[in-house]
Parts: structure tokens; sequence; C-alpha cells
């Protein structure tokens, strides 16, 4: 729109159902492979209500952060994505989650280390419970790497342990990696 308030009016016209449709239109056509526009997806999928999509950009717009050391706004979308993630079942929850909180895993500060491992630990054995091995090893072996760091090695190994016995039950293409 040319102007504000011509996009206001406009805007003001729309019920809500067509609203939410709008912005899940707007949200599909800016998703690009390479996650250039994640956060305006980001944006109308939240308005849309897409809550999986809102997830997943956040994923991909917080991996182009760390790209460039903004850690800080990927901590933040980290968070947006997990409010979004919440309303998900857990077959599409846990994964989203453990994406979401390996945003966290650049350089934690402080407690946050520990809040972060405590995440990850926590959603290793709902995935291992739920079925998911390649999220369990995935959260574990994040909680390895940020336990390391924090120099708690005898965890670190425990985490990675678990990695290593969530990966035996994963498919051989996540086995092997």
């Amino acid at each position: 729109f040319a102007h504000d308030v011509t996009r206001e009016a406009s805007y003001a016209l729309l019920s809500e159902p067509r609203r939410r449709l709008v912005h899940l239109q707007i949200a599909h056509a800016l998703w690009t492979p390479d996650g250039r526009s994640a956060v305006d997806v980001l944006h109308h999928a939240a308005l849309a209500g897409d809550h999986e999509l809102a997830a997943r950009a956040s994923i991909v717009a917080g991996q182009r952060c760390l790209r460039v050391f903004a850690y800080g706004d990927a901590r933040e979308l980290s968070r947006r994505g997990l409010e979004h993630a919440a309303h998900l079942p857990d077959h599409s929850r846990l994964p989203l989650a453990v994406e979401l909180y390996g945003l966290c895993t650049a350089r934690p500060i402080g407690a946050e280390l520990e809040e972060i491992a405590g995440h990850l630990d926590r959603l290793g054995q709902a995935a291992s419970r739920a079925g998911l091995p390649e999220a369990a090893m995935r959260a574990f072996h994040l909680g390895a790497v940020v336990l390391f760091g924090a120099g708690d090695h005898a965890r670190a190994f425990a985490s990675s342990a678990l990695a290593a016995d969530a990966g035996r039950i994963a498919p051989s293409t996540t086995a092997a990696r």
C-alpha cells in the first residue's frame, strides 16, 4: 500500500478469518529454500495462527542469526518459536523444540547453561518415550555440547552416551551421523 492509512483502512475491512487466510498466503509466498525472509514468514505465520510454520521460520531465522554471530537475536527467535511449538502435538513439537533450544547452545552464559542442558535432557527423554529417536539423539548431543562447554565433562559424557543409544534405533542415515 502506498500509504499507511490506506493499508490500515483496507485491513480493518477484512474479517478475522479472512485476515488469517491472507497472512497465511503471504507467509507461504515469502517462504524460500534459503530462508532469506524467515523473519517475515514468522510474522505472517504467527498472525495466521500457523504455529508449525512459525516455529520452523524461527529456526531458520535463528540459524541465520548464528551465522552472523547475533546470539541474542537467535535466543529471542528461539523463545518466540518455542511459544508457537507449545501449541503442537508431541510428534511435531519435540523435534522443533530441540532445534529451537539448539539456537541457544552458542555462547550460553551463566545460569543459562544449566537451564538449556536441563531442557535438552527433558526433550531427549520425551522424544525417546514418543518414539522419535532422531529428535532424542539430537537433544542429547546438543546437551552434551552445552555441558562440555560448561566444563561438566562427566554429564557431557553421559549425555553423549544417551545420544549414541538413541542413534542405535534411529534410521541408518541418522545413526551414522
